[in-house]
């Protein structure tokens, strides 16, 4: 526990808080797990989900049975040399695994595994998918699909 980030939950106080979002599709209910490099009291949980894409999203707060409403843009840090395709094209084949792994998590163990290994090579890269790791995706995505059917 000594390395591990705390939970941070919003106040319910009046006045104005502060609220991180990670960027991130929202996390599978799976048992955390946790990299070996850690930091003091700030380790947080290894990802479950892939980054969104820059775009326009839609913030909704819900306080006392009223929402609240408002536009937010993500941008690409301009640091980053990827081009926007193959960004697109990793985010596609991340959300596939992140998609599959909500469909077998129960189900199909071993389906579960496999787009777990290939979702985390494709978040721990800086480089775009390769060939042979898009068409492991496709691949194991036609495996759950033809499970499913039967």
């Amino acid at each position: 526990m000594y390395w591990i980030r705390p939970q941070q939950i919003l106040a319910a106080t009046a006045g104005a808080h502060r609220f991180l979002w990670d960027m991130r599709y929202e996390a599978l209910n799976v048992p955390a797990a946790y990299p070996m490099t850690a930091i003091i009291h700030n380790t947080p949980p290894d990802a479950t989900a892939p980054w969104v894409m820059p775009g326009t999203y839609k913030i909704r707060l819900t306080v006392n049975g009223q929402t609240q409403e408002q536009p937010m843009t993500i941008t690409m840090d301009p640091r980053v040399k990827t081009s926007i395709s193959e960004w697109q094209r990793q985010h596609d084949l991340s959300m596939i695994c992140y998609e599959g792994r909500k469909k077998s998590m129960n189900k199909f163990p071993v389906i579960y595994q496999k787009f777990t290994g290939l979702f985390n090579i494709l978040e721990s890269t800086e480089m775009a998918p390769t060939s042979q790791t898009e068409k492991a995706v496709k691949e194991t995505q036609a495996e759950l699909e033809n499970l499913l059917k039967k």
